[in-house]
């Protein structure tokens, strides 16, 4: 299992779980892949966030 953490500026909103059910290890680019997944939600929550205070 590999968690990484999704930070939005500096707040925790969450976290990206991986799950390899008897799998080999993850290797180093798989956790760097993850985490910039893990950059993108982030970016994606805040922009979300960010439209529900602006109104139309």
């Amino acid at each position: 299992m590999l968690g990484i953490p999704l930070y939005v500026g500096e707040k925790l909103r969450g976290a990206l779980l991986f799950v390899r059910f008897g799998g080999p290890e993850y290797s180093d680019i798989h956790i760097h892949v993850a985490s910039l997944q893990a950059i993108w939600a982030a970016a994606l929550i805040e922009r979300r966030s960010c439209k529900r205070l602006v109104p139309n």
